[in-house]
C-alpha cells in the first residue's frame, strides 16, 4: 500500500479537541499554523500563514491532549486526507492530517519525554 507522507512544522493554533468516537475510539483534533517569512524584491518583509488540520486517534490522540497546549511548536508527520464537507449548502474540501507522530519542536527548546503505560492512556512514573 502506498501512502503520501508529509510532515509540518509550526505552532499549536488550536486547543487540543478530546473526545471519544461513539465506536470508542479515542480522538484528538487541533490545527497547526505555519508561517513563512521572506523579504520582497522591494525590501519590504513579508509573510504568509498557512493552517492545516491534524487529526489523531488511539493512544497518540490520549498523548496529544495531555501534551499539547496553544502556541506550542510541534513537528507532526503523518499521511494527508481530503474530506469533503458541506457547510451553509455549500460543499468544501478540507485537507485533513492523520500523524503518525507528533512531537516537540527541538529547534525551539527542550522537553523531557516520558513514555505511557501501554492501554491505560496515563503517564508512567
Amino acid at each position: 500500500m502506498n501512502d503520501f507522507q508529509a510532515w509540518v512544522s509550526g505552532n499549536v493554533a488550536t486547543a487540543v479537541r478530546h473526545r471519544v468516537a461513539a465506536s470508542g475510539t479515542h480522538v484528538a483534533d487541533f490545527r497547526v499554523a505555519s508561517t513563512r517569512r521572506w523579504r520582497a524584491r522591494g525590501g519590504e518583509d513579508r509573510e504568509s500563514t498557512s493552517f492545516l488540520s491534524v487529526r489523531c486517534f488511539g493512544p497518540l490522540a490520549d498523548n496529544v491532549a495531555s501534551s499539547l497546549a496553544i502556541g506550542d511548536p510541534v513537528v507532526v508527520a503523518g499521511r494527508l486526507e481530503i474530506e469533503e464537507n458541506e457547510r451553509d449548502g455549500k460543499r468544501y474540501r478540507d485537507v485533513v492530517m492523520i500523524p503518525s507522530g507528533v512531537g516537540p519542536n527541538l529547534a525551539l527548546g527542550t522537553t523531557t519525554f516520558r513514555r505511557t503505560v501501554e492501554g491505560s492512556g496515563s503517564r508512567a512514573a
